[in-house]
């Protein structure tokens, strides 16, 4: 995809924050019937899971991917990247009630030591309604292309990596 890079924010979707709001919401409250200490206690907890779970996504700037996590934050710089893909969540693959809105594709990113970075949100369930997601993958798979160096080379055996990855 020609053009100049394109930059995004992939923040969690309100849908999900809500979901999990409620989800853990409810378990504080049926505690609160039985034991009061166990459900301050879960209070607190649930504040902390709420505030972290805001946290996650991913954000694409001019110097690299930042993935953002409950707990940390990992930047990779685009000529550090060796393959950006699309995978078969295995979570997705198996239909219960639990795993309903699992995404079915999720986009991965593998850096020069081979190691795999699922990118957060960009999936096929956040990614369905704001836009196509074939559409998102390709426009940061064409940043990283731009950005990423005219001196930049794949790592020998990268691809036998991400495959033996999926």
């Amino acid at each position: 995809m020609a053009g100049s890079p394109h930059f995004n924010k992939y923040p969690m979707r309100p849908l999900r924050f809500i979901s999990i709001f409620c989800a853990l919401g409810g378990i504080v409250a049926f505690t609160w019937w039985h034991n009061h200490a166990i459900a301050a206690f879960g209070a607190v907890v649930y504040s902390i899971l709420l505030i972290l779970s805001l946290r996650t996504g991913t954000i694409t700037n001019q110097d690299e991917i930042t993935v953002r996590g409950f707990l940390g934050t990992k930047k990779i710089s685009w000529p550090d990247i060796q393959d950006i893909r699309v995978e078969e969540n295995p979570v997705g693959r198996v239909e219960t009630d639990y795993t309903k809105a699992a995404p079915k594709q999720l986009v991965v990113v593998y850096d020069r030591h081979g190691k795999r970075t699922v990118l957060p949100n960009i999936n096929t369930e956040t990614l369905g309604r704001k836009m196509p997601f074939a559409v998102e993958v390709s426009h940061i798979r064409s940043t990283w292309e731009q950005l990423r160096g005219e001196d930049w080379v794949p790592m020998p055996g990268i691809h036998k990596i991400a495959d033996e990855g999926q």
